[in-house]
Order: C-alpha cells, then structure tokens, then sequence
C-alpha cells in the first residue's frame, strides 16, 4: 500500500513539473508599431507578436509559421505555436483620447499558432505619445501582457483650454486661492475623456526670482480629459500700486503671474494675469499693559545672602483703587537670578539652594544650580560683572506679591517685601568678587494694567505689519496700504485712530491707534486688499491684549444715574424686590463718565456664603448694555433665623464691588456641618489592605421656621466625589436603627449618577434620604426634627485602600486622591408641590494617602530607615513619639583595578498588625489583616562622578558592580560584588541601591510590588549609596600576574614597581596584593607642579 501510494506521489510531481510552465510566459513583440504622417492613415509600421513559452514540453512542440530572424529566444525558451487563443490590443497610453478605427479604443484579435501580424491597424486621431498593449493567454491559461514603445500619428487636432483660470497664493498663506484646471478638446470643442497627457506648468512672466515652492506638484496627468493642480504656491508676491497712494515718487512697475502649461504634441497655453498677494506678519504685537523692571543684589559668604525687594511698586502704591484713585492691577511678574563665576566650574562647586519667600525652589527645575564651564575666575580677572550664569530665568512671583481676596476669589497685589536668598557649597573656596564668594543679581519685572490710561488712550505699543514672500524674504516691490479692524472685543469698544497705513520697506507702523473701552482679549485684525482683483484678500490677527484688566471701567452700585442697591422681598422665595443695577465708568477728562461697555458682570455671595446662594434660577452673569447693568431675577436662600448679614459681590474685568447687606427671611437654610471634622483641606492616612477611620459624615438641617409648621417635606442629601478607584473602597454603616437604615446607603450601586460618570477620575454620586413629609416620624430616632432644634445625616466612613490606591515607589508623590462632601437640602411645599427650593451647603474636600504597611529598612553595612530618609507614605507616619536615630555616614571603599570588593548587605522590614479590610458597604471584619511581605535588594541607580563631572554610570559595556542573586526573604542577605576593571580607575562610584517589596492579602486575593529608597538625585536624603573610589596607579593582582606582566601592561617597568611598593621577593607576587603601578609622591604645602617635575 506504501508503494503504490508513492508511486503515485511521483506520477503527479512528475505530471506537475512537465505540464506546468515557469512564470516566464511572454509575448515577444517582433515589429514595434510606427505612426503615419497623415491623419487617419493606417499605422506605417503594424505591429507583429509571438508568444514564447519558457518550458520545452510537447505542447511546444511543432513548426513555427515562419522564422522570425529578429526574435532571440532565451534558455528553455520556445515558441507557444499550439496557441489560438483571443488577443486583446487596446490604446493604453492616449494622450488625445483617440479610438481605432472600430470608434473603440479597445480591438480583439485571434492568435495563429501564437502569432498575429497586423496588416489595417489605424488610430483615427493624430497625436504625440501613444503606447499599446497587448494581452492574452498562453496555451497553460497564464494571463500575459506586453506594452509597445511609444510612437506619434500626425495630423493631431486635440488641443488643450483652461476651464479655470488660476489666482494663486505665495507658499505660507492660508487663504483661499484658485488651482488652474485644463480640459482636452477635440477641433469641435468637445471634451476628449478618454484624452490623458502629462501637463507640465512654468511661470511665463512673474516678478524677478520668482519660482513654484518646493512643495508644489508642476506635472500632472489628465484623466478623463481633464487635469487639475491642487498644489500649486508661487515665492515671490506680485501686485499693482494702490491707486490711493499718491505720494509714491518711485517709477511704478506692475508685474502680474502669467502660466505656461504644456505638454507634448500640443501648443502651449498661457494663461491670465493674476496678481499674488504678500503675507502679513505681526512683527511687533500691540500691547496696552504697562511694564516695570526692578533691579537688586546682594553678596556675601558661600553660606549665602539676601536679595530684598521691598518698595518694588514705586508711585503705584494704591493697589485697590476705586473711582476716585489711580487703579491699577498686576498682570504678571517674573523673577530672574544669576550670579557671579568666582569658582562654579568644578564637580561640588554649585548653587546648593534658593528660596523665594518662605518657598525652597525646585533644583534643576525652578532654578539651575550649576556648575558650568567656564564658570571660574571671575575675581581673578576683573570679570565679575561680566562673566555670569543665570540662575533662576522667569520665575513667576506674582503669588508671592500678593494675596486672593476672599470675598472676591481675585488676586490681589499687597506690595508685600519680596525676599530671595540663596547659597552656595563649601567648595567654592577662590577667586572672590569684591571680598565675595557670592554675588548675586536679581531683576524683578512686572507687567500691570491702569485703566484710565489704557482706554481711549493710544495703545503703549502700536503694532507693526511685516509684509513677506513666500520664501520669507520681505517683499520690495511697492508700497501696499494697511488696514485693521478690531475684530474682537469683550467690551464692545471701538478702535479710534489711524487705521490705514502705507508700507514703507514692507513694514507698516501704526501709531496711534486706540481702544475705547477697557475689557479683556482684544484682538486687532490686520488685511491688505487685492488691486487687480478685490476679492483677493490677504489677513492676520496679532495675540488677544487687554486694555486696564483688573481695574474695570469702575464699577458704581452708587451713581446718581439709576443705580440701586439690592433689596429683599418679604414673602419667602420670592426675588429681590430692588433688583440690583450697576453701572460701568471711565475716567475721561478728569471725570469718571458712563463707559459705553457691553462686559459681563457676574454676581456671587460673599459676606454669608457659608449659609447663603444664588438661587438656582438666578441669572448670574449679565452682559452690560452701553455700560448699564441690570439683573430681573436674583434671589438668595439664607437663614433668617441665624440672622446672617449677607452681601452680593459684583465682579467684572477682574475687578469687583460689594453691595451693602442685607438680611434674607424664611428661606430654606443651606445643611451644615454639625462638628469641624473633616476640617476642609486636611490630610488623612490611610495603610493598605486594611480598615482605617476617615471621618464621620455629619450634615443637619436647620429649617426649624419650615419644621415648627409642618407644612413642607424635605430631602436631605449628601454628596461624595472623587476618584472612582478609591469610593469604591469605601466602607460605611448608619448610627441609625436597623429599620430606618434607609436614611444612608453608602456605596449602592442603584444611588449612583450615571449622569455624573466620566471617562477620567471625576466620578460623582448621591446618597439621600427618600423625600418624605415632616408629619410622619420616618426618620432616625436619634436625628428625628424637633422645635428649635435639627435633624441631619450622621455615618462614620471608613476606607480600605487597594494596590490601585497605592504608589509603587517612595520618595514618591502617588498614593493620594481627594475627596470631597457636600451636603444637599430640597424643601417642598406640601400644599403646592411646584414650589421647591434646592440648597447646597458648605463643600469640604480632604486628601488621602495610602499608606504602605511596610517599612523596611538597611542593617549593614550601615542602618538606615524610612524615618532617617525622610520617606513619608508609610504606616510609620501614623504613628506618634517616632524620632529619626542620628544619621551615620554611609560606607566608603576605596579600591584598585582588579581588586574584589565584597560588600555584604542585609535589609529588614518589621511586621506590624492591623485590622482586617472592610468591603464596602459592609462593616468591617474582625481580627488582624492577613499580609505578606517578601523583600529583596536591588541595585537601583550608579553614578560617576570625575573632577569635571557627574552622571550616571554607563555600564553597557564595562563591568558594573552586581548583588549575588538570593530568593526574596524578610530579612533578605545579600552582597555587593564588583571588581573594577581598566578604564575605571581615577572615578568615584556611588552604588545607590533599593529596597524591593513583594507585597500580598490573602483576605482581599491580591498583590502589589513597592520600592523603597528610589530618590530621583545623587545626594538626596532618601538614597542609600556606597561610594566607591577607584584608585588610580593602584592594581590588585591577579592569578598568574608577574613583575613582568603587570609592568608590561600597564606600560611601567619593574624597577618603578620595586621602587613603589614593599615587595619582599620580585618572583612572588600574592593574588589579590594591592600594589601601586609606580613610586608615589606626596605634595607638600604651595608645591608646584614644576616645582615637583625637577626633584
């Protein structure tokens, strides 16, 4: 059966390989076809083909119809004489569109024993460019093709016409332009679709250097007759002499574009004057904000030196200015330090700290610390004005100048003293600068807004239009005029002045333009105009600037133009009776005048926000009109009874004015906090996998008016929102009894806002008591209302943290969310339940850190913890009376090339008991969290350090130093290994390792790993390094070494070796013996190198 089956097997290969041809099936053109000279003459050369097979089976076999003397066959090649198949000529490259004399562009022949000769081929229309092809099938059923060479019929007739004339755009502009779009048509105008030539465009005449920019397409193919340039930009613009400038003296000389397009075996067409504008660029934007520069210094020992700035402001001391004053607000403020190069070159010699106020800047991101190259001498050379590094660049101070308003929520500038220190290390130690080790510089520069002399007042800095190629060189042809329109203003002002201006060496200078009213996010427009064509538009828009921000036009409650201040209603709920109308004012002429502004005014509660809102269908902000500002429907819910003043504050322009007070009755009252805790903005730690106390959730209602009538239903509600990974480890229960614990249910899922559901962190959701009427006693007994009393929401919330929750590296700032709590009060009237009122009290937010349950620590070489390292995020920080032990030095070896340093090492961690997890929103579990630890030391970081630098350590391709590979243990023994190799030597190593964690619960089925003593810097308080110095001349020797050997490669010699160590026997040299290359010379006190080159 196995026989027959292969020889079966064999039969097919055998079959498949002798009937199956190689893919090299062609048709061998054997006459290629030529043109007539005469339009509609057959072709003067026909076309002769033969397919050729590239196998020698029987198929092949026959006698060809002739012999073609000009075909060569190639190996294995035959004729396909047993092919009668259809052959298939079309006109495959036809640049005229044309047809054979069928009227198709496509022809069907039969094969005669694999040939065809054609005798009566004829392409009806003349044309340059053509090209056939040929396709069939050989006689295996193999699809093959052939193109014939390119060949021209006279007597063509086709002609190319712009369908679109172009107006193109310099490269660079955004504007909309015109592409050109060219048709074939044939003597009678009728588009040839079948027609695709290749059109090529030039410029025909345009300004001198003119050319297409690089990314342009200059070539391109009809297709169906029709050819578009959809990239098309010119460099250079061209334009005519505005007929409004008068005064240009200049001989004029237009230049317009003109296009050529050909393309091969049609005449060329031009097509029309065009004119290309210039692009427009701000080259000097418009600025209303003024500007101040204060200069200060100090100098003194490396231990460091004050810089205080104090009276900064100068004349512009009233910083809360009213109508009556000089307003004016800070815009910006930028600090900028360098100090002096007396010795700040070297490895140690660097800016050590700065701090501005009572802040510590951030080295190597709010300030560069050094050391730089060059950076030395200073003192020596008389340079120590000169010869400066910059320390701190633009740092924003405008939070250390002043403070937020907080009735307002606005910056406010207070002229507070400014105070810089800085320091640098003990190794700067020469070249002083006037006595100095330190000098620093320090430049302090504001921007800042006054109204009065920003509106209706020329711009401080008038802008200037830059017109420009599209090759970015300026454009020089003519004069162009400049126009600009203000083409957005929050204030409805208008822009006074002059507003067209004539380019002069391609720039426009404006100078004297204006804004009417103050406001923020002015924007001016910048347009020149076509000449030839004055559609052709060309614009920019310069960057949003601000006239007076932070100074309004004032803003009055107590103009004698019908202003009033707001006045409560008498029946509850019901708007202000006195609706509040403000007015805008301007300082013009010596006197404050009605501004003609259209800014928004918002309104909020300041004095008694902490009981009292905005209604929610209170319009909030409302737009001036002509500088009058009205509200219709302002109403604030407050507390009578708690007799609480309460006052609105208007804000606009990033100013604001406060009403007079006033005292709102039988409102609803917004819910409270019944105790301080949580206190708003305080810190709670939380340790992972195991229950820990937030806080208590205690929120009451203080409707005692609305209780005592019984004659409305209420709601109260609580709000928590947060990250979603960590409310969901919440866990909760009510003080309440068990059958009224529908009063709070934390954490189910059915109280959840899926309105409130986002894609990130932001997750929000309600838990509430049902809205029940006041009559039926439904609530908890403990809380039940009662006359002259509250009822609220009580429950403890206790939290779990997950791996989710927790950082994974410490120093590390992760591992911590905020959540805030609000609490929510709807009151119905039961007689007309449409009246509803909704009130949202106090918001407070705390922030949460998960804890690690572990911190373990180093035993050797040297004991070190969490606590000696500053690291905070562990349960350690929980715990009250822990003192950090004395920080000891960490261990230093110093050793040569080739010698074995063998450190061992031993880390800890203490296991701790705590409660087990609660899920939520059960209670939590009884007993003692199930947690697991494993440890293991790694080797997290290597620097090298050199007399000129510091980095970390490439170990790609040197040996670097290993730990020996142990399975993770608490406590976990390992030991630092390394042995130097040549290329080390004259560098200091500091081997900064780490602390790995394995950390598991069973009681929650989960694992995380955490990091310890990963500090992101060399010299960090968090980082534990063993400092390694690699010897110079200094060689361990090896197994095998001799005198001889060593000496040899090293490039010394055997005496210098005798004459550099003890060396009892020049034949016996120990493995492992540390012995110098050379003889050793210690320099004495003020030797020179020299001084020590002659002994």
């Amino acid at each position: 059966m196995f026989k027959q089956l292969q020889s079966s097997l064999l039969l097919a290969l055998i079959l498949y390989t002798c009937l199956t041809p190689s893919r090299g099936s062609r048709i061998a053109i054997i006459q290629q076809p030529m043109g007539n000279v005469l339009k509609g003459r057959a072709l003067a050369q026909q076309p002769e083909l033969q397919v050729v097979l590239s196998s020698t089976s029987e198929l092949s076999v026959g006698t060809p119809r002739q012999s073609y003397v000009s075909l060569a066959l190639n190996a294995g090649e035959t004729l396909d004489v047993n092919n009668n198949n259809v052959m298939i000529v079309s006109i495959f490259q036809n640049p005229v569109g044309a047809n054979f004399s069928t009227g198709s562009n496509k022809i069907t022949v039969t094969l005669k024993e694999g040939a065809f000769k054609f005798t009566d081929l004829l392409i009806l229309q003349g044309g340059t460019g053509f090209r056939l092809k040929f396709e069939t099938h050989d006689s295996y059923g193999n699809l093959i093709a052939v193109e014939s060479d390119l060949f021209d019929c006279g007597g063509q007739d086709a002609r190319m016409h712009i369908a679109q004339q172009p107006t193109l755009n310099v490269f660079g502009s955004s504007q909309p332009w015109i592409p050109p779009v060219l048709e074939i048509l044939d003597g009678t105008g009728r588009n040839l679709l079948l027609a695709e030539p290749e059109i090529s465009v030039s410029i025909f005449s345009g300004p001198k250097g003119a050319n297409f920019s690089s990314d342009s397409l200059l070539s391109v193919r009809a297709s169906q007759g029709r050819a578009a340039f959809e990239s098309l930009w010119v460099t250079k613009a061209a334009t005519l002499l505005d007929p409004r400038i008068t005064s240009y003296l200049e001989p004029v000389v237009n230049v317009f574009y003109v296009l050529k397009f050909s393309s091969p075996g049609y005449v060329d067409v031009y097509s029309s004057e065009f004119e290309v504008l210039p692009i427009l660029a701000v080259e000097r934007e418009p600025v209303s904000d003024h500007e101040k520069v204060v200069t200060s210094k100090c100098s003194g020992p490396v231990s460091g030196c004050y810089i205080n700035f104090t009276d900064y402001l100068g004349m512009y001391t009233e910083l809360n200015g009213s109508a009556s004053s000089s307003a004016w607000k800070l815009q910006s403020a930028k600090l900028s330090v360098s100090v002096s190069c007396t010795d700040l070159d070297g490895p140690g010699e660097y800016v050590s700290y700065v701090t501005v106020g009572s802040r510590m800047l951030q080295r190597g991101i709010e300030y560069t610390p050094g050391p730089w190259a060059g950076c030395a001498f200073a003192g020596c050379r008389s340079q120590c004005a000169s010869n400066t590094r910059l320390v701190v660049s633009d740092l924003d101070v405008l939070s250390d100048l002043g403070h937020i308003d907080a009735s307002a929520q606005l910056y406010v500038s207070d002229g507070r003293k400014l105070s810089v220190k800085l320091a640098l290390t003990d190794a700067v130690n020469v070249c002083e600068c006037d006595g100095s080790l330190l000098v620093a510089n320090a430049t302090l520069r504001f921007t800042y807004s006054i109204s009065q002399y920003e509106q209706d007042l020329p711009l401080r800095q008038q802008p200037v239009i830059s017109l420009r190629n599209g090759d970015g060189t300026l454009y020089g042809l003519m004069p162009l005029i400049v126009s600009v329109n203000l083409s957005y203003s929050e204030s409805g002002a208008l822009l006074l002045g002059s507003r067209m201006q004539t380019s002069s060496n391609s720039l426009a200078s404006f100078t004297d333009l204006k804004v009417t009213e103050a406001g923020p996010g002015n924007q001016l427009l910048f347009y020149i105009v076509g000449t030839k064509n004055s559609s052709r538009v060309e614009v920019v828009e310069a960057s949003p600037f601000n006239i007076g921000t932070g100074t309004l036009p004032a803003l009055s409650l107590s103009c004698t133009r019908g202003c009033s201040e707001p006045k409560v209603s008498i029946t509850p709920y019901v708007t202000f009776s006195q609706q509040p109308v403000l007015e805008l004012q301007k300082f013009v002429g010596g006197q404050w005048i009605i501004a003609q502004s259209n800014l928004p005014v918002r309104v909020e509660v300041g004095e008694g926000k902490g009981v009292a809102q905005l209604a929610w269908f209170s319009s909030s902000v409302v737009r001036a009109d002509q500088g009058k500002v009205r509200y219709v429907d302002l109403a604030v819910y407050n507390g009578g009874c708690l007799q609480q003043p309460t006052r609105l504050v208007f804000l606009c322009n990033g100013n604001s004015i406060v009403s007079s007070p006033f005292l709102i009755i039988d409102d609803n009252l917004s819910p409270t906090f019944a105790v301080a805790d949580p206190a708003n903005g305080s810190f709670i730690g939380a340790v992972l996998w195991s229950t820990n106390f937030l806080f208590d959730i205690n929120i009451t209602d203080r409707n005692v008016y609305t209780v005592k009538n019984q004659s409305y239903s209420d709601q109260l509600s609580v709000y928590v929102w947060g990250n979603k990974t960590w409310l969901d480890q919440f866990c909760s229960w009510q003080s309440c009894p068990l059958a009224n614990r529908t009063c709070v249910l934390l954490g189910a899922s059915n109280d959840r806002d899926a309105n409130d559901v986002t894609s990130s962190v932001a997750w929000k959701f309600q838990n509430s008591i049902p809205q029940l009427s006041l009559k039926p006693s439904a609530y908890c007994t403990s809380n039940k209302p009662a006359n002259g009393s509250a009822w609220g929401i009580k429950f403890p919330v206790q939290f779990s943290p997950r791996c989710a929750n927790s950082a994974t590296n410490f120093p590390s700032d992760g591992g911590k969310s905020t959540v805030c709590i609000q609490g929510s009060d709807t009151i119905t009237s039961i007689d007309n339940p449409n009246l509803e009122v909704r009130t949202f009290g106090e918001q407070r937010c705390v922030e949460i850190e998960t804890r690690s349950p572990v911190a373990p620590y180093f035993v050797q070489p040297t004991h070190f913890d969490v606590l000696q390292a500053k690291i905070k995020g562990t349960y350690l920080d929980g715990e009250i009376g822990l003192t950090p032990t004395p920080t000891v030095s960490f261990p230093s070896f110093d050793v040569g090339v080739g010698c074995v340093l063998h450190v061992p090492i031993e880390v800890k961690n203490d296991e701790r008991k705590f409660q087990k997890p609660c899920q939520a929103p059960q209670d939590p579990k009884a007993g003692n969290a199930s947690i697991s630890s494993q440890l293991r030391a790694k080797i997290y970081r290597v620097y090298r350090t050199s007399l000129y630098q510091q980095q970390e350590a490439p170990f790609d391709v040197l040996p670097g130093p290993t730990l020996i590979a142990n399975p993770s243990s608490n406590p976990y023994t390992t030991a630092l290994q390394w042995q130097p190799a040549r290329g080390q030597e004259g560098f200091v190593y500091s081997i900064c390792l780490s602390i790995q964690v394995d950390l598991s619960s069973s009681d929650l089925s989960e694992s995380c790993q955490q990091e310890f003593y990963t500090a992101p810097f060399l010299g960090h308080p968090s980082q534990y390094c063993i400092t390694v110095n690699v010897e110079r001349c200094r060689y361990c020797v090896q197994d095998g070494d001799s005198m001889e050997t060593v000496a040899r490669d090293w490039g010394s010699s055997i005496l210098q070796l005798w004459g550099g160590n003890s060396i009892f026997s020049p034949a016996y040299l120990e493995s492992q013996q540390k012995i110098f290359l050379g003889p050793v010379y210690t320099v004495g006190p003020d030797e020179t190198l020299p001084e020590v080159a002659l002994k």
